[in-house]
């Protein structure tokens, strides 16, 4: 770094550092530090052609197009405004039909909170219905 001259622009970094972050770093020297030079290599790259990525998402309409076929439907969830997260689903209804399932069993459980004599009850007799009887 010193010989490319890039030294006070490291020592003013070092300095705004500590000041945003109260810390005093001594000067000196740390034989447990590794340099990270593998942030100062070239980065490899390959030129690929124009076919290659055609046939990449001609590959992936295939495996839609199998999905598809199989029954399984394309759902979303929107994380933020640049991450959506995209997965397949198989056999399941519409969300509104989802929803009013998920709503159904919610009351469900709060009526169980409610009336849990009720519950009991119930089970005893789906206990007894179970009950195989013997006639002589």
């Amino acid at each position: 770094m010193q010989l490319e001259g890039l030294m006070p622009q490291l020592d003013d970094l070092m300095a705004k550092m500590q000041q945003m972050h109260n810390l005093d770093i001594p000067p000196g020297y740390n034989p447990d530090l590794r340099f990270m030079s593998h942030l100062w290599d070239e980065v490899p790259h390959i030129y690929r052609p124009l076919v290659f990525y055609l046939v990449m998402e001609l590959l992936e309409l295939i495996c839609w197009a199998m999905l598809a076929a199989n029954g399984f439907k394309q759902r979303s969830i929107r994380l933020n405004q640049s991450c959506t997260v995209v997965y397949y689903t198989r056999g399941l209804s519409d969300k509104r039909q989802q929803q009013q399932r998920w709503w159904r069993r919610q009351q469900q459980q709060q009526q169980d909170l409610i009336f849990p004599q009720q519950q009991q009850q119930q089970q005893q007799q789906d206990d007894l219905s179970r009950i195989p009887l013997v006639v002589l």
